[in-house]
């Protein structure tokens, strides 16, 4: 991981390589919206879920949790997540996720 300043914020960036096919990558991300996770969400005292689509690549996720101590507003992230095909074989892709609220 190498951390970098942009304009005086911090920012962090890695790569990884995983040993799985691509198809298998995308289901992973995609889980994040089915209905046992969006239930486990619920369970551990999450208030909202949501997945809003952009375009073909682009997507935006929001999450709002309730803190469990007395007096604590709930917590909110929103974070956009852009991917794109690196190779002309669709073997290797890239995703990038920004936070935009948090």
């Amino acid at each position: 991981m190498e951390s970098a300043l942009d304009d005086g914020e911090r920012m962090l960036r890695a790569s990884a390589t995983v040993d799985a096919q691509v198809e298998v990558c995308a289901a992973f991300e995609t889980a994040k919206m089915s209905r046992s996770e969006q239930q486990r969400h619920v369970e551990e005292n999450g208030l909202e879920r949501s997945l809003g689509r952009a375009n073909a690549h682009s997507s935006t996720f929001l999450v709002v949790c309730r803190l469990d101590f007395p007096g604590a507003w709930p917590r909110e992230w929103l974070v956009r997540s852009v991917w794109k095909w690196i190779d002309e074989k669709k073997e290797e892709m890239m995703l990038s996720y920004e936070t935009l609220r948090q």
